[in-house]
């Protein structure tokens, strides 16, 4: 912006020589620029190059003339240097006297800022702990609610059946069933369930697809890759034609169907062998009567 100042008058040609140092414009390799690079010690300070005296007039070819006689500016150029060079000066110790200022505000705004750094970092420790908190009571939150929903379902399921078994003596098994499956009649077995086996002791629901090698962890729910919802289809027509049978250990790999099932079946009082007054998969108008 301050060479523009000096257009037509002052310009930048050329590259100033080893040093920094121009001999007022006597070669091309010498501009009037001899400040468009400068030097800056170790500690900071700033000098700035003064113009030769070994010449007065610059290479006119460098600022476009054919000679120094059809220059109109050749006598001015060197005093406009030596004024552009005053004009860097000023602004130059303007700078160090706003630095030495600035030196002493930045001090302090450091130690505020290590200070609010500190601050920051206790508060951002403080609101994981929140989102943890929230975020694992949520969690319990949910499970309980989707347990319970499971629970409900059940219950819906027997009382339909029984109702309509004594309010349409006609009806065949299948259509009760069929009727007695319909969101209207059982709203909690369209929301989230979950079976949990009697082993586990977490409360949460994984909602991960199926696995037949997926890792079982009784306690940590977050490391606990089995599938524990149910749906109103597998309440009712199992999830899988085997169960788990085997004692689940920690950190071991196992069928997550097999393992619902298992739990369905306790749950549902479905043993191995067919028990329609405790079983609601083997429901039928005869056994409605003695549940």
């Amino acid at each position: 912006m301050l060479d523009s100042c000096f257009n037509g008058i002052y310009e930048g040609c050329g590259t100033p020589p080893a040093g920094g140092r121009c001999a007022n414009g006597a070669t091309t390799s010498c501009p009037y620029n001899y400040n468009s690079k400068v030097t800056i010690s170790s500690k900071g300070d700033v000098t700035l190059n003064e113009r030769s005296t070994n010449s007065t007039n610059a290479t006119a070819t460098c600022f476009g003339y054919s000679s120094s006689s059809g220059d109109p500016y050749a006598s001015l150029r060197g005093p406009v240097a030596d004024a552009r060079r005053s004009v860097m000066q000023k602004y130059l110790l303007d700078a160090n006297a706003d630095c030495d200022l600035y030196g002493d505000q930045l001090k302090a705004t450091a130690q505020k800022i290590a200070y609010q750094k500190v601050a920051a970092q206790q508060a951002l420790q403080q609101k994981r702990l929140e989102f943890y908190n929230e975020e694992t009571s949520q969690t319990y939150s949910d499970a309980v609610a989707a347990g319970t929903n499971f629970n409900e379902c059940v219950s819906e399921l027997w009382d339909c059946y029984e109702n309509q078994a004594e309010a349409n003596p006609s009806w065949p098994d299948a259509r009760i069933k069929t009727y007695c499956a319909q969101i209207a009649n059982v709203p909690h077995c369209y929301q989230d369930m979950i079976c949990n086996p009697s082993v586990a002791q977490f409360k949460a629901v994984i909602d991960v697809a199926d696995s037949t090698s997926c890792e079982w962890h009784s306690s940590i729910y977050t490391q606990n890759t089995c599938r524990n919802i149910v749906t109103l289809n597998e309440i009712l027509n199992k999830v899988s034609a085997q169960e788990e049978s085997s004692i689940l250990e920690n950190g071991s790999k196992y069928d997550s169907a097999k393992i619902r099932e298992h739990c369905l079946r306790e749950a549902l009082g479905c043993g191995t062998v067919a028990n329609p007054q405790a079983c609601i998969r083997d429901w039928t108008k005869s056994s409605s009567s003695s549940h």
